[in-house]
């Protein structure tokens, strides 16, 4: 398992974490609502659950990952066991993505705050955040989504329906589609990001993530009926 560059990410949250307590108010906002308001409140120490969150994923991985070369030196004839570890590539991409990510989340969250902190107003979240925010998503969204089809059948990464996990073919099926979907999703996300502005941004963001699904789902139901039985 390679946790090089969530480390490396993990340090770069950790030092933005500790610079920024000196400028930011004893209590910012963690959450807005759908009008883009806050309706949540922390101290600013909460700017640290950004590296813990790295570093519980580190953890999480490292767990399956053990489990899975246990899994695989115990019956090296098991086809489960083999298969999630041929899914480590897979795994370690995903893994440094959510850092990514995180540290992204992380400086639009920050900058919020401070841009409200110094035009001394509301912490509303400006335009700009969103279409940052919806920027970034949708380039995670393109990436998992054009590994997803790659990934053999497991239980952490893809497509995990009732009916994708019935065989390798709806696994795979599902997996084609439901990758092609979140890229398209990630496409539809970037673009967004730079002709809308504000809370269309996120009405955009949450209905294509819904649609996504709905149809990835529907389409897994479909290779079951179709192949659901070989």
């Amino acid at each position: 398992m390679k946790t090089k560059i969530v480390w490396f990410v993990f340090a770069i949250s950790t030092v933005i974490s500790a610079a920024s307590l000196k400028y930011l108010p004893d209590t910012i906002p963690i959450h807005y609502d759908f009008n883009g308001a806050v309706d949540g409140y922390a101290s600013k120490e909460s700017m640290f659950l950004f590296p813990a969150a790295m570093i519980l994923t580190i953890i999480i991985y490292s767990v399956v990952s053990r489990m899975q070369t246990k899994a695989v030196n115990k019956d090296p004839e098991n086809k489960k066991a083999v298969e999630s570890k041929n899914n480590q590539k897979i795994l370690d991409t995903s893994m440094n993505v959510l850092a990514i990510m995180l540290l992204f989340l992380q400086m639009a969250m920050l900058y919020t705050v401070l841009k409200a902190t110094a035009n001394n107003s509301p912490a509303i979240m400006p335009d700009e955040s969103y279409s940052f925010i919806a920027a970034i998503m949708g380039m995670v969204f393109i990436i998992l989504g054009n590994i997803m089809p790659k990934a053999k059948k497991n239980s952490l990464f893809g497509i995990k329906t009732p009916w994708s996990m019935a065989n390798d073919k709806t696994w795979s099926m599902s997996n084609r589609f439901g990758g092609f979907a979140l890229l398209i999703s990630g496409v539809i996300m970037i673009v967004s990001a730079l002709i809308f502005d504000g809370l269309v941004i996120m009405y955009i963001f949450v209905t294509t993530i819904l649609i996504a699904a709905a149809l990835s789902i529907a389409y897994s139901y479909s290779a079951y009926k179709k192949h659901g039985k070989e």
